[in-house]
Order: structure tokens, then C-alpha cells, then sequence
């Protein structure tokens, strides 16, 4: 996908979902067998843009995944469908990552987490979780990291249906796409030079 902005043109590359790879491989759809946990205070996290990812948001269905699989953020904004012990399922969008969860773990917003086991004190769940795509009805929005400018910047893709796996930019009038180097906070940056790109 290709759109422009002030002059250039940024290209998104998403990633694809299939159900024929490892658990630590971002093309992997599911189902895995994990357990859940969860963590409290998502209202604040989420619309202050805290978690690794640096994503708001006023959705509370939201969940880390391992660092084992967090993969540079290339997971972030991945959407999970998640299927509790009783049968109950949540959809949830990685927001961050989850240093103490085991590889095919996933740690819940306490509010995600209560829709499949009412017991917080349980603490711990044995769910089931598949990749999915996001239900998201909005174009694409783009933000730019504070300190931007047309020397250096760093753009983040929010509201898209897939993970993000590759970002490139062309300044109007070139045929030079220039891949962007991806941050592990979720953002990606152009090096800094001397040569104006907008």
C-alpha cells in the first residue's frame, strides 16, 4: 500500500498469516495451545501509549506477547483471537511485550482476561489462540515521532488490518524507495542526513 504525504510516498509490506509454521514465526496463524495471564491498569497504558508497542487506543482488549516472539515489534498491532477454558473467546491486539511469559503465553488486559475465566484470583488460564485479522474499518493513520523533521523521522502505522513488516518512503519525483530501519518501540526511522526528503 502506497500513500503520500507532503511530497513523499510511503509503501507499507504486511505480514501474511498461514497455519503452517512455528509458534515463533510471525507468519504463524494457529490455533497453539498456551496459558494466560493478565495485567491490571490497560485504560491508562493503552491511551498513554506506555506499552512497548507505543500504541493508544481507547480499546481495553489488548495483550503482550513473549519476548521470545516479539521480534523487534514486528507483532505489534497483530490481532489474537484467544479461546478460554470454558469455551468463552476474546479478540485482543498486541500492545506490548510480556518478558515473563512463557513462548506460547499471552498476558491479557485484566478486562480480556475476565471475559474467559470471571476469577481473577485463578490468576493463570489454559486457552487456545489463532492470529486473525483486525476488524478495523479505518484507513491507515500515521504518526511522527517528536523531533521529526525533513532531515530525519520516524513514522508509525496504526488501525491496520495485518502486522507491519517493511516500510519504505520515496520522495515525490524519485524512483528510489528507501526502506526505513524498524525500532524496537514500534516505530521507523529514516536516518538522519543532510538532504531534504519533503
Amino acid at each position: 500500500m502506497a500513500k503520500m504525504l507532503i511530497g513523499w510516498y510511503i509503501l507499507l509490506f504486511f505480514s501474511a498469516i498461514g497455519a503452517d509454521t512455528d509458534c515463533g514465526s510471525l507468519n504463524s496463524g494457529g490455533p497453539f495451545n498456551g496459558t494466560a495471564t493478565f495485567f491490571s491498569n490497560a485504560a491508562s497504558i493503552i491511551s498513554a501509549g506506555s506499552g512497548k508497542c507505543m500504541l493508544t487506543s481507547d480499546d481495553t482488549m489488548v495483550a503482550g506477547r513473549p519476548a521470545v516472539d516479539f521480534d523487534n515489534s514486528e507483532v505489534c498491532g497483530q490481532c489474537i483471537e484467544v479461546t478460554g477454558p470454558n469455551g468463552d473467546n476474546v479478540t485482543v491486539r498486541v500492545i506490548d511485550e510480556c518478558r515473563d511469559c512463557p513462548a506460547d503465553g499471552l498476558n491479557l488486559s485484566e478486562e480480556a482476561f475476565q471475559i474467559l475465566e470471571s476469577n481473577l484470583v485463578t490468576g493463570r488460564i489454559d486457552i487456545t489462540w489463532s492470529i486473525v485479522q483486525c476488524s478495523i474499518t479505518d484507513n491507515i493513520q500515521y504518526r511522527f515521532k517528536e523531533g521529526s523533521s525533513k532531515y530525519w523521522f520516524g513514522i508509525q502505522a496504526v488501525d491496520h488490518l495485518y502486522p507491519i513488516d517493511t516500510m519504505q518512503v520515496r520522495e515525490s519525483g524519485s524512483s528510489n524507495w528507501v526502506t526505513l530501519e524498524r525500532q524496537g518501540y514500534n516505530f521507523f526511522l529514516k536516518p538522519r542526513d543532510r538532504k531534504s526528503v519533503v
